[in-house]
């Protein structure tokens, strides 16, 4: 049975645990994700947090690691090898908070989608002075 121990590192500093456990550099890490090496550089220096789909792309890449470690620094850095926790309730504490850290990006997605949308309707674009639809097309 795994000990459940808590690491007092920061997510930023965790994040380049794995890649130190993985035996990556920051320049390795960036094509095997995607993310741009200067968006890791900031994160490694502490200049920025991880973004969501920064924290999505490390899980993406290094299947084996645990979220929920990852997130908060709780439980071991590496699940088991067949993809799970020795204990159950550790595997759904860390879907739980990823689906809550999920909602939380989606429900601040949407307001920003609401009020994007309310700020389109406001403007009359596409609208002359007499409330005529302009056609942007030319005919020719």
């Amino acid at each position: 049975m795994q000990e459940n121990t808590v690491n007092i590192l920061s997510i930023n500093e965790r994040i380049f645990q794995i890649l130190d456990y993985y035996g990556d550099t920051r320049y390795k890490f960036s094509k095997k994700s995607g993310i741009s090496e200067s968006s890791i550089l900031n994160i490694h220096k502490g200049n920025n947090k991880p973004s969501y789909d920064f924290l999505e792309k490390i899980l993406s890449v290094y299947e084996a690691v645990n979220a929920r470690w990852l997130l908060t620094g709780e439980g071991e850095m590496i699940v088991s090898a067949r993809g799970i926790n020795t204990s159950g309730d550790q595997l759904s504490a860390e879907s739980c908070k990823m689906c809550e850290l999920r909602e939380i990006i989606i429900s601040q997605q949407a307001k920003t989608i609401t009020l994007l949308e309310e700020k389109i309707s406001s403007l009359d674009i596409g609208h002359d002075h007499k409330g005529k639809k302009n056609d942007i097309r030319q005919t020719g």
